[in-house]
């Protein structure tokens, strides 16, 4: 009894640099080992690997969950060649406002010093909105805001729905 098939997309890939995850392949890719995970490029690293048995078929498709950033493989772009690593997993974070949190974020955004209604800047999207309430005014004057959020017609819930690091 021993194994066949083996995934190689973890935090420990790369210990021995890239010539150590090159040796390994090499080493494994001599002993009929099928392997996935890891490449010379993020399209290597992420292809699937084939087995065949006698009962059928089997794919490897390896990525890791547990990573350091600079591990990641990455395709070819332009002049710049691809970098040989791990599948890392890679996932985007999305954010889903509810539309009472966001009408509260517009009426805050509304009283705001410089803000001209109606202005269509798309930098300016309720996340990127929120994060600069965070750093600038309303950290630094939580009365202010307070005050001021008020003074736009906000109840106490809607306000510490929006600031509730700022409010007890």
């Amino acid at each position: 009894m021993g194994f066949n098939l083996m995934s190689r997309a973890n935090n420990h890939s790369l210990d021995w640099g890239v010539e150590g995850m090159r040796e390994t392949s090499r080493v494994l890719d001599e002993n009929s080992i099928v392997h996935a995970g890891v490449g010379e490029n993020l399209s290597q690293a992420g292809a699937a690997r084939f087995l065949q048995t006698a009962r059928g078929r089997v794919a490897l498709v390896a990525l890791a969950t547990t990573f350091m950033p600079m591990s990641r493989a990455c395709d070819p772009a332009g002049e710049a060649l691809g970098r040989p690593r791990v599948n890392a997993l890679r996932l985007t974070r999305n954010i889903v406002i509810p539309s009472d949190v966001l009408e509260c974020v517009r009426r805050v955004r509304d009283v705001l010093p410089g803000y001209t209604a109606g202005e269509r800047d798309p930098k300016r999207t309720a996340q990127s909105f929120l994060r600069w309430c965070a750093t600038s005014w309303m950290m630094a004057a939580p009365d202010v805001a307070l005050e001021r959020c008020v003074k736009a017609g906000l109840r106490r819930s809607s306000i510490t729905c929006i600031m509730p690091y700022v409010i007890t």
